[in-house]
Parts: C-alpha cells; sequence; structure tokens
C-alpha cells in the first residue's frame, strides 16, 4: 500500500467522523436535548479536536514517508548490494575458471613430474644396487690383482735368480748357458721368438751378386732371441696405433710401408711398455746366421729354387701381395719367412764386406747411410730370396715390400 492511499484513507476518516459528530449535534439541538450556544461550542471543541488529528496526522504520514523513503533507500542500497555481489561472484567465477584452467596444466606437469620422480628413484635405487655389486666385484678383483700381483713378485724372485743362475753358467760355460734358456718365449703383444744359439757360419755367397763377397767366417759369440714371424700389422698397431700398410684386411699380415727410422721409433716404444725386455733390429751378420739355420747352401733348405713354393711368398706365387704369417713351412730353427714375405730392415749401414771378419758380421763403414733389408719378398725373384742375398734402402723409405723382424736380446 503506498504513501498516498493511506493518507486518503486518513482524510476520509477525519470527515466520516467530523459528519457523525455534526449530525450528531444538529440531532440533539433540533430534539431540543442540546441549546444553540452549547452545540456551537461542541462543534468548536469536535473542529478543534479534528485539527489536532490532521495535524497529528500530517505528522504521522511525514515519518511514514520518511521511513518508507529511507526503507525505499534501503531496498535500493540492498538491491546495488545485491548487485554487487552477483557481480562479484561471477568475477569470482570467472577467475576460479582461469585458475582452474591455469591449475590443470601445473597439475598434470606435477603429476608427471611425480611419476618422473618414481621412475628415478627406481633407477637410482637399481644403479645403487649395481654399484654395490660393481665395488663387491672391484673388490673381488682387487684380491685377486693383490694375489697375481704377489705371484708376479715370486716369479720375479724366481726369474731373477734363473738370471743370476744363467749369467754365473755363461761365465763357467757359454754353451751351458744356452742349454738352460728356453727354447721359445712369447711376450705380451704374442710376439713368439726362437732362441738362436751363439755358433760360426761362412757369411756371403760366391755364386750371388758382388757385395756378396768375398765369403768369409764369422761367429755369433751370443745365444739371442729372433722373432718366429715378421712382426705383424695387428702388433705394430697395438705399440703404434697406426697401420701404415698397403694390404690391410687382414691383420696377421705382415706389416709394410714402414722405415727404417718408423722400425726405430717402434722399437723404442715397444721397449717403454716392456720395462726389462729390449728389442732391436738384428745384426746382418745375425739375419743371415738365422736365416741359414746351419746350412751351407742358397737357401735353407738346399739350393734348389723350385723347392722355394713350400718356404717362401715371393713372386711366382704371391699373386702381388702380402700373405698372414706363418702360412709356409719354416727353416730348421722354426724361422718362418726368412725367404721372401717381405723384405726385412737389419741394423748395418749398407757397404761391402771386408776381408776378415769376427763377432758382429758388420761390414765396413760406407760412404753413405743407406740401410741394408735382407730376405727378398712378394714381388722377388727366387734368387733375391737366397740367404745371402742383400739389398739397401735410405732409412727414410717405406715401400709395400719392406717390413722388419725383431731380436730380443738375453741379458
Amino acid at each position: 500500500m503506498s504513501q498516498q492511499t493511506s493518507q486518503n484513507r486518513w482524510q476520509w476518516t477525519a470527515v466520516a467522523a467530523l459528519a457523525a459528530g455534526l449530525i450528531y449535534i444538529l440531532w440533539q439541538t433540533y430534539s431540543g436535548g442540546l441549546r444553540i450556544e452549547d452545540a456551537a461550542e461542541e462543534l468548536m471543541r469536535l473542529q478543534d479536536q479534528l485539527g489536532d488529528a490532521v495535524t497529528e496526522q500530517q505528522e504521522v504520514t511525514q515519518r511514514v514517508s520518511q521511513a518508507v523513503q529511507q526503507v525505499d533507500t534501503a531496498y535500493q542500497s540492498i538491491e546495488e548490494a545485491q548487485n554487487s555481489l552477483d557481480r562479484l561472484q561471477q568475477r569470482m567465477e570467472e577467475q576460479l575458471t582461469g585458475l582452474h584452467d591455469q591449475l590443470a596444466p601445473i597439475i598434470a606437469g606435477q603429476q608427471a613430474e611425480t611419476r618422473r620422480l618414481g621412475q628415478l628413484e627406481d633407477q637410482v635405487f637399481i644403479a645403487i644396487t649395481r654399484q654395490q655389486a660393481a665395488t663387491e666385484r672391484l673388490a673381488e678383483l682387487a684380491g685377486q690383482v693383490e694375489s697375481i700381483t704377489q705371484e708376479l713378485r715370486e716369479a720375479r724372485a724366481e726369474l731373477d735368480a734363473v738370471r743370476e743362475e744363467i749369467a754365473t753358467l755363461a761365465v763357467a760355460s757359454p754353451a751351458a748357458a744356452a742349454a738352460a734358456l728356453p727354447e721359445t718365449w712369447t711376450n705380451t703383444l704374442e710376439m713368439a721368438f726362437v732362441l738362436i744359439p751363439a755358433g760360426a757360419f761362412d757369411m756371403g755367397s760366391d755364386h750371388g751378386d758382388a757385395d756378396e763377397q768375398p765369403v768369409r767366417p764369422v761367429t755369433i759369440d751370443k745365444p739371442f732371441y729372433l722373432g718366429r714371424f715378421e712382426v705383424t700389422q695387428a702388433q705394430w698397431f697395438a705399440v703404434m696405433e697406426t697401420d701404415p700398410s698397403q694390404f690391410t684386411d687382414e691383420p696377421n699380415r705382415p706389416v709394410e710401408g714402414v722405415s727404417w727410422n718408423d722400425a726405430r721409433d717402434f722399437i723404442a716404444k715397444l721397449n717403454a711398455m716392456e720395462a726389462g725386455t729390449t728389442y732391436r733390429l738384428p745384426t746382418e751378420a745375425e739375419w743371415e746366421y738365422a736365416a741359414r739355420a746351419g746350412s751351407a747352401t742358397a737357401y735353407a733348405f738346399g739350393d734348389d729354387p723350385a723347392e722355394l713354393d713350400a718356404y717362401a711368398w715371393y713372386a711366382d706365387n704371391a699373386g702381388n701381395i702380402t700373405h698372414p704369417v706363418g702360412e709356409k713351412q719354416p727353416n730348421a730353427w722354426g724361422l718362418h719367412a726368412m725367404h721372401g714375405g717381405v723384405w726385412e730392415w737389419v741394423q748395418n749401414l749398407y757397404g761391402p764386406y771386408p776381408s776378415s771378419e769376427a763377432d758382429t758380421g758388420a761390414p765396413a763403414p760406407p760412404p753413405g747411410n743407406r740401410r741394408v733389408i735382407r730376405g727378398g719378398s712378394w714381388l722377388s725373384p727366387a734368387e733375391d730370396c737366397r740367404a745371402a742375398s742383400r739389398s739397401h734402402a735410405h732409412p727414410a723409405f717405406r715401400g709395400a715390400h719392406v717390413g722388419l723382424r725383431l731380436v730380443r736380446t738375453i741379458p
């Protein structure tokens, strides 16, 4: 109900009361129950009461009007507050939606990271377990190494004792000292060596080239070990970490393409690798002595070159290529490819033979610096593979037909 409707109802109520009072006064006056003067006075009193009532009603109406305005204002404030709350709720929902969208990949990433951490924990556990096993294995190996080291110390002590005994025998009897040495010996690179005894032989040939003359007796006064085979490509690579060879499809072929200078460097590194053992190139006299193996013929097996095929790779059967070592028969002392294979560097400078010689078999000092090569090769004719045949090359020369064989000295 509005303020105007309440005011109208009050006014009509006041008018009805005034009318009822007037009617009552008129009736009393008409019936003689009320004098005219009293009626007028009563009317005046009713009029004053009506005025007071009207004034009071106006004040009440005014207060009601103010209260209504306050209520309207409160309703408006409430409505505005409600609208603000709605807008705030909408913004919060929007923000919550945005936060959810932002948090979703973060939560997914965290879950993936948690799974990954779980996997890493499993891996770490496995790694720790393996490390523990490896540590235990290393401890076992350390014990084995210690045991082997002790055995090596004992073996070295025994070897030193044997060497001392050999040295004593060598002073008393060279033949007895040689008899105490093992006939073969193998180093850490699987290079096999054959014991060559001390002895004497006639070096050179009256039936070969001029530089093979004169034939003269030569004495080898100490035994030595000579390689059973030419140095292979695998053995060269194990020391030098390179392979200069032309024919490289088989590591057991003899190394070739090496100069005399290369051979010297190879020996220096090998000596450093195997401390306590000394390697070198053979002298020219040692080489021919070992190649003959006690014979006095053109080849270790005789004079007939037709038999060379069983002992050597040379021009008639090699097919213009090197071959793995050990495929042909050895000489009487167990040495392979002293004929053919690859030419082999020796220590000596090239020069003419003296008229007489002993001990080393070294030629007279030459005018140049060319080094001797011996034995012939895969591209040599049979006559160049004879035990007495000599050739020479510059110490820096490298050829696919030139290699080497080593001596291991005896302390």
